[in-house]
Formats: C-alpha cells, sequence, structure tokens
C-alpha cells in the first residue's frame, strides 16, 4: 500500500469516477480505516482484484445529490473520504465499480459511514442500504441500479437516466406517460440492469419485461440516448 494518487495523465473513465463517505467522527473514521488497511494513515492505495484503489481525503462533493434511504439533514457536512480506481489493467467498467463497490462497502461497514455517494449518478445512499445492495450483487443479484443509476422526471411524465452513460455509453429514457411513476421506476430498474450487463444499443430492438410486457428500445441523439416505449406488436 501507498498513498499515490493518479496523475492527469492516467485518468480514465473508471477513474474519474470515485464514491465518497459521510461519517459521524471523520477524525476516527480515517483512524479506523488506516489500521485496517495496515497503513499508518491515510491517503492509501489497497490492492484488489489486480487493481489498485485510492483512499483518500474527499476532494469534493456530490454535485446536485439524489438521496436513497438517507436523509439529508442526519448527514454531516460534506464527505470527508473518497475512494477512486488507480489502475484497472484491462478491466471494463463494469468490473472496475464492482470492485470499487465491494471495497466501499468494505469501508463503509468497518468505520460506519453515515452515508456512501456516488460521482457518476449524484446518487447519496444510507450505509445500511448500499451495504446490502452491494452484497447481492456480490453474491450474484441484480446489478444496483438504485445506487449507481439515479431516475429523474424529464418534465413530460417519464424518466431519464442520470449515470448509466459510464456502463453503456447511453442513458435511457422511458416514453411511458401516464404510466404511474413506481411502475416506471420498476421497468427502469430491470432496464438498468440489462444494460449495464449487456452494452450499448446499436438498432432498434424489441424486449420483453418480465410482468409488464413488451417494449421497443429506440436509439436517438447519435447514439446517445435510448428511448424506451411500449412495442407496437403484441
Amino acid at each position: 500500500m501507498n498513498g499515490n494518487a493518479p496523475t492527469s495523465d492516467q485518468m480514465t473513465p473508471a477513474s474519474q469516477a470515485c464514491f465518497r463517505f459521510w461519517f459521524d467522527d471523520a477524525e476516527s473514521a480515517a483512524d479506523i480505516l488506516a489500521r485496517h488497511f495496515g497503513a499508518d494513515t491515510l491517503p492509501i492505495t489497497i490492492k484488489r482484484n489486480g487493481m489498485d484503489l485510492h483512499l483518500a481525503p474527499a476532494s469534493g462533493n456530490i454535485d446536485t445529490p439524489q438521496y436513497i434511504a438517507t436523509n439529508p439533514i442526519d448527514l454531516p457536512d460534506g464527505p470527508s473520504l473518497e475512494l477512486r480506481l488507480v489502475e484497472g489493467g484491462s478491466a471494463s467498467f463494469l468490473t472496475s465499480v464492482k470492485a470499487l463497490s465491494a471495497l466501499a462497502a468494505e469501508i463503509a461497514r468497518s468505520a460506519q459511514a453515515k452515508a456512501i455517494g456516488w460521482s457518476e449518478a449524484g446518487t447519496i445512499t444510507g450505509s445500511e442500504f448500499f451495504i446490502k445492495v452491494v452484497q447481492s450483487w456480490e453474491d450474484g443479484g441484480a446489478f444496483p441500479a438504485m445506487v449507481l443509476v439515479a431516475l429523474q422526471g424529464d418534465g413530460d411524465g417519464g424518466l431519464i437516466t442520470r449515470g448509466l452513460s459510464p456502463f453503456c455509453e447511453q442513458e435511457l429514457v422511458l416514453d411511458l406517460a401516464p404510466m404511474p411513476m413506481p411502475e416506471q421506476a420498476k421497468i427502469a430498474i430491470r432496464m438498468i440492469d440489462h444494460l449495464a450487463a449487456e452494452g450499448a444499443v446499436t438498432e432498434n430492438e424489441i424486449v420483453e419485461v418480465d410482468g409488464f410486457g413488451s417494449f421497443e428500445l429506440d436509439p436517438r441523439d447519435s447514439g446517445k440516448k435510448i428511448y424506451l416505449r411500449r412495442s407496437p406488436f403484441p
């Protein structure tokens, strides 16, 4: 382990992303984590699955946050630590984020974090829920869409993702009004899991969403967005 941070010419899409942590006692948490990882003090670089992951004082906050299973009034002012990738070799973004997520959950559990923020989606998630969904992912469960990808209203009764593009180079737009938002969110979570695993959609295709029927995926805006709407075919 060492304290070498990534330089600008080492930055990749994965190393630009980071988790940030909120603690009731930031100084105590830093001491606990240094000891946990066999170091005298932070920052440190931790090796996991052939990757170098850097734990250091937070360099910023989470922009326009979306809170998941936590209340902002219960959080200290700003995050104190952040975790990012230094060197991931040839690993995909998804593989790198899975390793980052597992270590973030370990950090949260070891030092009793209050919440964990994910820079790419702007989500800030309560520690207990974050640890639960990441552990499920590690155990072979679904991609933790609620904590790694945010859902926002599009102003027309639909939803649009924020933070999906690092995984598949596209954001998802649900063109499903007037379907109720809770149902749209369920469909979005299932589609995010599919797209994070399968990658970009390059041409129109029909997909089946269990319990909801058939939908059409239509890439637009030079392929930067995928529009999802009810399939015209039964």
